[in-house]
C-alpha cells in the first residue's frame, strides 16, 4: 500500500520528533521523506506534515503539484500564507491569531514513549567507579537561540549553579548537552561542575547519546529555557521539572516587535495576507511556554519547589488534533 502519509524531514531532531509523533496518532501508513534526500515525487500521498520553514515551503510545492489531492499540516508557526495549507497546530510558544485553520495547543506536540525510556535506563549503567550519590539531577542543556544566550561565560555560570543544586541536594548530576550548545560552551560548562557528575558532550558522530537513559534514571529534571523539544520530553516524563533561564540577547525582544504588531496587533486580522505573503513570521515567545508549565503544575523555575511527579492532564490534545487530519483526508 502506498504511504498516505509524509512527513517531510530537514534534518532537524526537535522538529522531526513532533510530525513524526502526530503521523503514528493519524494511524495510517507513513513514510518520513528527507529533503535532498528522497525523491518527493508521486504517487502522492494523502496528507504531507510539515515542521519548520524548509519543509513548509516543500509541502506547499507539492500541494501545487498535486492539484489540490495533497493536504498540508503545518506543525509550529507558519511561515507562508495560512490560505496555503490546511491545517496549523500552534504549541504556546508562538503567537498566531484566531483562523479556522489553526488548532492551538497547550502543550508542545512533543513526548517520549515510556517504554524507549524504560529500555535507555535499564541499559545505562554509570561509569565504573564514579561516585554517583543520588537523587540524580538530569540536566539537558541546549544552546543559543533567540532570544537566549549560551556562550561559554554563560555556560560557566551554569555548571557553577547546577553544581550548587546537586551539592545541595546531596546528589550528582548527569548532563547531555545537545547540537546547539557548541564545543566552547559544552568544554566551559563542563570545567565549571564541581558536583559529582557525568558529562555527555553531544557528538553526531557518537555511536550511542545517553539522552533517553538519562530522562528515565533521574530523579528530577533541569531544562534550559531555550528548548521547546526537551521541556516537552521532560515535563511527558511525569518527574520534577524546572527550568533554568539563561541570558537573553540585549535586542532580542525589540526584533520582535514588528512581528508582533504584525500578527496580533489590532490589525492584525486584515493584514494577514500581506504579512505572510512577505514572509514575516510570527513572534516566538517562549516565556508563554514556560507561563503554560508553571500554570499546570508541570514545572517551576530552576531553585523553586519544584512540583512533585505529575503528569499533563486534560483532553488527548494528539488525538484531537489526529482526528482533524484524518478528517481533512476524508
Amino acid at each position: 500500500m502506498s504511504a498516505r502519509v509524509w512527513v517531510l524531514s530537514a534534518g532537524k531532531p526537535g522538529d522531526d520528533a513532533q510530525a513524526i509523533l502526530l503521523a503514528d496518532a493519524v494511524g495510517w501508513p507513513t513514510v518520513v521523506k528527507r529533503l535532498g534526500v528522497d525523491a518527493l515525487a508521486p504517487p502522492w500521498p494523502a496528507v504531507v506534515i510539515a515542521s519548520g520553514r524548509a519543509t513548509e515551503t516543500a509541502a506547499r510545492r507539492i500541494a501545487a503539484t498535486a492539484a489540490g489531492t495533497v493536504r498540508v499540516v503545518q506543525v509550529g508557526r507558519p511561515h507562508g500564507p495560512l490560505a496555503r495549507l490546511d491545517l496549523v497546530v500552534v504549541p504556546p510558544q508562538y503567537v498566531v491569531p484566531d483562523h479556522p485553520r489553526v488548532v492551538r495547543l497547550a502543550l508542545p506536540l512533543q513526548r517520549v514513549s515510556p517504554a524507549a525510556l524504560a529500555a535507555a535506563a535499564t541499559a545505562w549503567q554509570p561509569p565504573p567507579g564514579a561516585p554517583l550519590p543520588r537523587p540524580w539531577i538530569g540536566a539537558l542543556v541546549g544552546g543559543s537561540g533567540r532570544p537566549y544566550v549560551l556562550d561559554a561565560a554563560a555556560a560557566r555560570d551554569l555548571g557553577t549553579r547546577l553544581s550548587a543544586a546537586a551539592r545541595a541536594a546531596g546528589g550528582s548530576l548527569l548532563v547531555t548537552t545537545s547540537r546547539r550548545t557548541g564545543a566552547a560552551g559544552a568544554g566551559a560548562l563542563a570545567a565549571a561542575i564541581t558536583a559529582p557528575a557525568v558529562v555527555h558532550r553531544w557528538d553526531g558522530g557518537a555511536p550511542t547519546n545517553p539522552y533517553l537513559a538519562f530522562l528515565g534514571v533521574a530523579d528530577r529534571l533541569v531544562v534550559t529555557a531555550d528548548s521547546p523539544s526537551m521541556l516537552a520530553d521532560a515535563v511527558s516524563t511525569g518527574k520534577p521539572v524546572e527550568i533554568v533561564a539563561l541570558p537573553r540577547a540585549r535586542w532580542g525582544r525589540l526584533r520582535d516587535v514588528p512581528r508582533r504588531l504584525a500578527w496580533s496587533g489590532p490589525a492584525s486580522r486584515a493584514l494577514l495576507p500581506l504579512v505572510a505573503r512577505l514572509g514575516i513570521r510570527p513572534p516566538r515567545d517562549l516565556s508563554r511556554l514556560h507561563e503554560a508549565l508553571y500554570a499546570r503544575g508541570l514545572a517551576a523555575p530552576f531553585g523553586a519547589a519544584a512540583p512533585a511527579r505529575r503528569r499533563a492532564e486534560g483532553p488527548d490534545e494528539l488525538e484531537a488534533v489526529a482526528a482533524r487530519v484524518r478528517a481533512l483526508a476524508g
